[in-house]
């Protein structure tokens, strides 16, 4: 029979105990490590009063309720509250052992920048929904993300806490359902605040104050190519001088370059071939576009071509003075203070001039691939020459279904184009 009793006479039960100190302690044995753990309390039961300058907390008994009602469950309370998010990410990446080099580097590349300094600190008991979508909307508010980029770091947390799930640390994935609701009411907006392309205006603007402003001229021929072809960012600076051929006005897109981890090594430049077969492609140069490239060749045949060599890859044609290359950010980052430059000036003329400004909305590389892509169909060009050119792999990414394409046609679609300008 039991007989301990608390300083104020009360029975304590199996695995309780009171300290010297008067907080009250609860021991179990965890059925997941074996071992011994205790929490505490200054409170034995829910009436309790804490003493004088200590934190009313939950009431040991309390605790222990709800300690026996998640193992009746299968669930570990324990690691729940010890084990974060960011160690259970780790987990995650440890076990995803079949994944390609390139794809945990991307990975890596997600969770660091949208996830380690936030959610990621977190205990995994402690997320809930509500956590994950203010996560997210922060996001959207504060990185200016469209929601369909927060599919990358959806897919990461899923798993993540389906590992959760599966390890008995939690129930319910909290996850789920999260970007489904966000993605229903932006699908309620009108389209034009959910898909961004910049209007012919906007990008002349863009590229005047870009051409006009010496500051940004290191990246003239960058964006000249970017806009001129739609490339990937990852596929214009793995771009190298062997896969243009000026003779025939067409680039050559086999590889791709990105910075990150790769099997657990430090974080360094990786250059890789596409995803699919169909990134792998010609792409006919506009007559901008051969003419920046054709300077940009005549100027470094003069100063000295890239002294970097990536995986036996060497003569990229985009590399910083230092000799470096670019990281996916710095254009991005580019973009945004050229644009910044651009709507200050706009904004001040506008006023002077009793009218509406014309403003550049916050974009990224990837949003003007988007914009090329819109400019070949607006310009009547054959999808499935644009479905070529895009290297999309299926059709149904650039827009429907429509004839097959051939090399002629590939370059007509280019031919449009300009006609459209």
């Amino acid at each position: 029979m039991n007989h301990r009793k608390d300083k104020k006479g009360r029975a304590l039960k199996d695995g309780e105990y009171q300290r010297p100190d008067g907080r009250y302690e609860f021991r179990w044995k965890d059925s997941y490590s074996g071992e011994t753990r205790s929490v505490y309390s200054w409170r034995l039961t829910e009436t309790d009063s804490a003493p004088a300058g200590k934190k009313k907390e939950m009431s040991l008994r309390e605790m222990k309720k709800e300690i026996h009602d998640k193992i009746a469950l299968g669930i570990d309370a324990v690691s729940a509250k010890s084990v974060t998010v960011n160690e259970l990410f780790e987990r995650h990446m440890e076990l995803s052992y079949l994944i390609r080099d390139t794809t945990r580097s991307a990975y890596y590349g997600v969770w660091n920048s949208l996830a380690r300094d936030s959610i990621g600190r977190k205990a995994v008991g402690e997320v809930k929904y509500s956590d994950v979508k203010r996560l997210y909307l922060k996001l959207l508010r504060e990185r200016g993300l469209a929601v369909t980029s927060l599919g990358p770091l959806n897919s990461l947390l899923h798993s993540v806490f389906a590992l959760a799930v599966r390890d008995g640390f939690i129930l319910h994935n909290p996850v789920k359902g999260v970007l489904t609701e966000l993605k229903k009411q932006a699908d309620s907006k009108p389209k034009s605040d959910r898909a961004l392309v910049l209007t012919r205006e906007q990008e002349k603007a863009f590229m005047d104050t870009l051409m006009e402003t010496e500051r940004f001229a290191r990246w003239r021929v960058m964006f000249t190519v970017l806009f001129g072809t739609g490339l990937r960012i990852g596929e214009l600076c793995g771009l190298t001088w062997s896969d243009v051929d000026f003779r025939q006005g067409v680039l050559h897109v086999n590889r791709t370059l990105s910075y990150g981890k790769a099997g657990g090594e430090r974080c360094r430049f990786i250059v890789h071939p596409p995803k699919t077969e169909a990134g792998n492609r010609e792409i006919h140069m506009t007559a901008a576009v051969r003419e920046a490239l054709q300077a940009e060749y005549a100027r470094q045949a003069l100063s000295g071509f890239c002294p970097t060599r990536i995986d036996d890859v060497v003569g990229f044609i985009f590399w910083k003075s230092s000799g470096g290359l670019y990281q996916k950010g710095e254009p991005d980052h580019a973009i945004d203070c050229i644009r910044k430059v651009w709507n200050r000036q706009e904004e001040n003329k506008a006023a002077e001039e009793n009218r509406e400004p014309v403003l550049i909305p916050h974009f990224s590389c990837h949003s003007i691939r988007h914009v090329f892509i819109t400019r070949l169909v607006e310009s009547g060009a054959n999808v499935k020459a644009v479905q070529y050119i895009a290297g999309h792999k299926s059709v149904l990414m650039t827009l429907d279904v429509y004839a097959a394409s051939t090399g002629e046609g590939r370059a007509e679609a280019i031919s449009l184009l300009e006609a459209a300008e």
